[in-house]
């Protein structure tokens, strides 16, 4: 396994668990371009960015590092690869709808909770 620079805590946990449900939450809206997606120009790329920041923050050993800081890296350096060749920051020109939000409010909780169960059940559990 390798050398662990920190364990899992209380307080770290708690971020982790927002940064997934924000990471949920991002991939949902890439899809259904809500108004999150007038201000956010990346998504997806940002949903890895709070995966991967998010297991980070509970997971201190070396694969894990390696795993998550990696693919941390590949979406930081991503969004400037292509901010640099796009130039000009492009939004998405979506019509805002409440009920698209809600439902990708809903999506994204339900996401979250299943990954969530699906952890538990595989020996890592995410809820306490």
């Amino acid at each position: 396994s390798g050398p662990v620079w920190w364990v899992r805590q209380p307080s770290s946990l708690l971020i982790s668990n927002v940064l997934m449900l924000l990471a949920m939450y991002l991939m949902v809206v890439s899809a259904l371009k809500t108004s999150a997606t007038r201000v956010i120009r990346h998504p997806q790329l940002s949903a890895v960015k709070a995966w991967s920041l998010g297991h980070l923050l509970v997971n201190g050993d070396l694969p894990s590092l390696v795993l998550f800081g990696g693919l941390l890296m590949w979406a930081l350096l991503s969004v400037l690869i292509i901010n640099r060749q796009d130039g000009e920051t492009k939004l998405a020109a979506t019509n805002p709808s409440w009920l698209r939000e809600v439902i990708a409010i809903l999506a994204a909780f339900g996401a979250y909770i299943l990954i969530g169960l699906v952890h538990g059940y595989l020996g890592y559990p995410v809820f306490n």
